[in-house]
């Protein structure tokens, strides 16, 4: 593919959802623009998921704001999102799993790894 027509991938990690959605929101709406993808791996939606009910330095309440921001994308099939499938991960290490998530990014697009 030339680099004009190749689709971009950004894989988010839970810390940028927890600490700067509006980056996330705005990088949404460019990826939906451009016909890039904004990938979710399965571990950070667990990870959300965990922190939801923290009550330390506002985590908790960011959790929830990243989780309801991220169910309206799936809700509205933004083209801009795209959430990695719980597959029976490899690895207990949650960077680890991030990783393997760019490797199911590579196999289902056909991409070197």
């Amino acid at each position: 593919k030339s680099s004009s027509t190749r689709r971009n991938f950004f894989v988010l990690d839970t810390n940028v959802l927890i600490h700067d959605m509006s980056f996330v929101e705005e990088l949404v709406k460019l990826s939906d623009q451009e016909g890039n993808s904004i990938v979710i791996p399965w571990i950070v939606l667990q990870e959300l998921d965990g922190l939801k009910t923290t009550t330390t330095n506002n985590v908790g309440k960011a959790a929830r704001k990243a989780i309801d921001y991220l169910l309206e994308c799936r809700k509205s099939r933004s083209e801009g999102v795209v959430f990695e499938p719980n597959s029976g991960l490899r690895t207990e290490v949650p960077d680890d799993r991030i990783l393997l998530c760019l490797e199911w990014i590579c196999e289902e697009n056909n991409e070197d790894t």
